[in-house]
């Protein structure tokens, strides 16, 4: 029994000298395992650089985000943002003032996590002297001139370099044609060369129409430009891109052309690079563009016209000499209209017009002739009346008007075949003013410029008016010149403006029909006797209703 005793007690002494001893060991290795799983967590986790900076993300001069870095072992890059910027954020000194005159529009925004803070960088950067600039709250300082150029020889300045860009290539309708693959290099500041990382490309085979013809451009010209169109997968044609505008296709066929464009390298160019581009083309009807006339007076306005137009954006007008205004094309169905006012500030004589749209060139020669004389008329209003009318707030107020309405009045076309004429026979209205000068009972006998034609009926009492076209009713109110108006938009930046009324029957917002009673009659404003006044305006620039009423501009 003793001896069983002894027996156990052995053994549990035994076992709690191996405890002991396992212990031991553990305590001898755990500072290596401890170090091992340090280590471990560090490369995979822990930052390591010798920068204080945490994370950082850049944004570019749009707010777009250009990149985000973590200062870890394994993601902080040697010339990436945290090896970039850690000089920077660290060696500034003394403040400075920004130089007004200093362009801040290549503006960077940096976003740099420390330890137990957060800070919001502004870099402003000048690539013509190579300075740069950075604000941080109200303090502003200047960078050292090594570290803005080696922002400016980074990829991150890549935007700032307008080189960085591939040339753009064009249809002949004037699409611009995204291309497949970039392979483009720019020079920086440091006299190297960077290739180009933020480009756009698609794997997408995009469908472009031509009008007309086949035929691309570049807004810079290409050394070399190598075109292959295929027909139902059968090569039809390879060779320089100039070659293409000579084939032959029936209207809207399918092709498929692949297009490879070079930039050589050559010492100092500012880049160089090869772009590829593959894309599906249809070949519609040719434009053609119709004019109203060859000869116009000042204060009328010209008619433009061009079919099969799909983007009248893209619509070229090029005029010697030049006209004061430029034609805003809208469309219409498969046309597309525009407008043209001949205003008194347009040059008489000749004007040589070039109309361009895709494959569609035409030329034509317009005749600018001398403001139509036009009667002096005399105002009989009582004398407030007409003062009230010549103040400088009512005549501001009709000015600022004017402008709105030019604004309200761009847009699809809206009108349709002849306009009104109130002197034909179903109106029965008289002519009473003209489009010109008048004279005014007033000290020293005062001239104006009468912008509308007035109109009188036999009877009296508020004869309802109707709409001289399809529109929508843009403006009403009343000004001591006008008395109660109402204007109404056509589209293409045409609007007609009803003034002198004694009412108003329809309302802002409104579409109204050819034809359709938008007021009375009245003698409000500064009108001497029971009448409408109308008046034409293009864009802003009154016109001489003559040229309008009765017309059709389809």
């Amino acid at each position: 029994m003793n001896e069983q005793s002894n027996i156990e007690t052995k053994k549990e002494k035994s076992s709690k000298i191996n405890v002991k001893r396992i212990i031991s060991v553990l305590l001898l290795i755990l500072p290596t395992l401890l170090a091992i799983i340090s280590f471990y967590m560090i490369y995979n986790n822990l930052y390591f650089s010798s920068s204080n900076i945490y994370d950082i993300t850049l944004y570019g001069p749009h707010g777009e985000l250009i990149d985000s870095e973590r200062n870890y072992l394994r993601n902080a890059e040697k010339d990436g943002l945290v090896s970039l910027f850690s000089p920077i954020t660290e060696n500034f000194k003394d403040t400075v003032r920004i130089p007004e005159d200093f362009d801040r529009t290549n503006h960077f925004r940096a976003v740099v996590q420390y330890m137990n803070t957060k800070n919001e960088y502004d870099f402003y950067f000048s690539l013509d002297n190579m300075v740069g600039y950075c604000t941080l709250g109200i303090n502003s300082y200047k960078l050292s001139g090594s570290d803005t150029e080696k922002f400016l020889s980074s990829s991150f300045a890549e935007g700032l370099y307008s080189s960085s860009t591939p040339p753009v290539m064009y249809s002949i309708s004037g699409n611009v044609i995204t291309p497949e693959t970039v392979s483009w290099n720019y020079r920086t500041v440091d006299g190297f060369y960077n290739l180009t990382e933020n480009y756009t490309s698609t794997d997408n085979v995009n469908t472009y129409d031509m009008s007309g013809a086949l035929g691309i451009s570049f807004d810079k010209k290409p050394s070399k430009c190598i075109v292959k169109v295929f027909k139902n997968n059968d090569l039809v044609f390879a060779g320089d891109s100039s070659g293409i505008q000579n084939l032959s296709f029936d209207k809207d066929e399918a092709l498929r052309l692949e297009v490879k464009a070079d930039w050589d390298y050559s010492e100092g160019i500012k880049y160089y690079g090869t772009v590829t581009y593959v894309f599906n083309a249809t070949v519609s009807e040719r434009a053609e563009f119709h004019l109203t006339g060859d000869t116009f007076a000042v204060d009328s306005f010209c008619g433009i016209f061009c079919t099969n137009v799909k983007d009248p954006s893209k619509i070229e007008f090029i005029s010697e000499p030049p006209f004061p205004n430029q034609p805003k094309f809208e469309l219409s169905r498969e046309n597309a209209v525009a407008l043209l006012p001949i205003t008194p500030e347009t040059d008489t004589g000749k004007h040589k017009v070039i109309l361009k749209y895709g494959a569609t060139t035409q030329t034509f020669t317009i005749d600018i002739k001398m403001r139509v004389g036009s009667e002096m008329l005399e105002c009989a209003a009582d004398e407030q009346t007409i003062k009230n009318a010549f103040l400088e707030s009512t005549q501001k107020e009709i000015l600022t008007l004017k402008t709105s309405v030019a604004e309200k009045s761009k847009g699809e076309k809206l009108f349709y075949g002849a306009f009104l004429d109130y002197k034909a026979e179903d109106i029965g209205a008289t002519q009473y003013s003209h489009f010109g000068d008048a004279y005014v009972n007033y000290p020293q006998d005062k001239v104006y410029f009468s912008e509308g034609h007035e109109y009188r009926f036999d009877t009296v009492g508020g004869v309802s008016i109707p709409a001289l076209n399809s529109g929508l009713v843009i403006h009403k109110g009343y000004n001591d010149s006008l008395g109660n108006y109402v204007i109404i938009s056509h589209g293409c930046g045409l609007a007609t403006w009803y003034t002198h009324l004694s009412t108003v029957d329809v309302a802002v917002g409104e579409y109204v029909v050819k034809g359709e009673m938008i007021g009375k009659t009245g003698l409000t404003g500064l009108s001497s006797t029971e009448n409408v006044m109308i008046y034409v305006t293009i864009d802003g620039a009154f016109m001489n209703p003559q040229y309008l009423c009765g017309k059709q501009f389809d």
